[in-house]
């Protein structure tokens, strides 16, 4: 978090059988304050740098749009599980 951020991912998709498709992304990116935090703020303070991560999953269409599951994990410990239908 911060006010100032960039970003930047590559995913890429295998078909395994039908429309099912292996995905995996990686990506990188950085947030930073702009102006000096103060030091009581230690949550905003922490929050910036960069960060490096990858996550691995799951694609299908359905009749109701795209189904995802997968999972990922983050340079700075964060992890994250991921379930979306839909555009």
């Amino acid at each position: 978090r911060g006010d100032r951020a960039d970003f930047g991912s590559v995913a890429v998709l295998k078909r395994l059988f039908g429309s099912v498709y292996a995905r995996c992304e990686v990506g990188g990116g950085q947030s930073s304050f702009a102006a000096a935090v103060p030091l009581a703020d230690t949550t905003a303070r922490g929050a910036s740098g960069w960060v490096k991560g990858v996550e691995g999953g799951f694609a299908t269409d359905t009749p109701v749009g795209q189904f995802y599951i997968g999972v990922g994990a983050a340079s700075n410990g964060r992890q994250v599980f991921k379930l979306r239908l839909g555009k």
